[in-house]
């Protein structure tokens, strides 16, 4: 909050950690502030909840009095807790449908892009007319052609082709697989790693699981077990030797 402080941006977009509801960012509870709802899955169940409207719980706690909420088609469950959050916080519910967008920008292929950038003009638009701006829209579209996003499929091009992507839980790796075929994959491996094999393995050519960086992950190591679904390296550089002779020239890593 220092760097807001000293530089009194016009503007801000306050990401939350984690949920909504109690995490930190929850403390901005502006009459201005726009709340925006992604599609909502299955994720960090062990604090957030087991069900999907648990979890929703948690998301649309950002919500405050009166406050404008845009959030895109999520399934049933999700939007009855949004809309009686929305409700009980007499606030304003959009509901935005994704846009065709042709996009050239090699980041954001797929469905669950479109659904984002829709989100994101969205608020735009709402923007440019609550706060009287004019919003030209096609340099909002060059700026998104432009733009690079690190870690979220994001590729680099060198003696082989390397796509790398944060996704984590089985709907993040259904959204990314159905970007990528006939791919090398490389898994660090984490809790519920196995469905998310089941995602990967009609997108692969090969599937190499390998130890994540968390201490999360060395339960599920441990409980690793030889299979033709994949091949499991816990020594990196050995993977990476194998990776590097391999005739497989394209590799997501995730």
């Amino acid at each position: 909050m220092g760097f807001v402080s000293a530089n009194s941006p016009e503007y801000m977009v306050v990401e939350t950690g984690l949920g909504g509801l109690l995490d930190t960012t929850n403390t901005i509870d502006r009459k201005d502030k726009i709340c925006v709802i992604t599609p909502i899955g299955f994720d960090h169940m062990h604090i957030l909840g087991n069900t999907l409207e648990e979890i929703a719980g948690q998301k649309a706690g950002i919500i405050q009095e009166n406050q404008v909420v845009i959030t895109c088609n999520q399934d049933p469950k999700v939007m009855r807790v949004i809309q009686e959050r929305v409700r009980q916080k007499k606030a304003k519910l959009l509901v935005v449908d994704s846009l065709d967008l042709d996009i050239p920008n090699t980041q954001l292929v797929g469905e669950y892009n479109k659904v984002n950038l829709s989100l994101a003009l969205a608020v735009c638009i709402v923007l440019s007319k609550r706060d009287g701006w004019d919003l030209d829209i096609y340099k909002a579209l060059e700026a998104i052609n432009s733009m690079v996003i690190p870690g979220r499929r994001e590729v680099i091009k060198k003696s082989k082709t390397w796509i790398f992507d944060g996704a984590h839980n089985p709907q993040k790796m259904k959204a990314l697989a159905s970007t990528v075929d006939n791919v090398g994959v490389i898994l660090a491996v984490k809790e519920g790693y196995k469905e998310l094999i089941k995602i990967l393995k009609p997108h692969a050519k090969e599937i190499i699981l390998t130890k994540h960086l968390s201490p999360e992950s060395d339960q599920p190591i441990k409980d690793i077990s030889p299979s033709s679904e994949y091949r499991f390296f816990a020594d990196q550089e050995e993977l990476i030797r194998y990776v590097k002779s391999s005739k497989i020239q394209t590799w997501l890593v995730t």
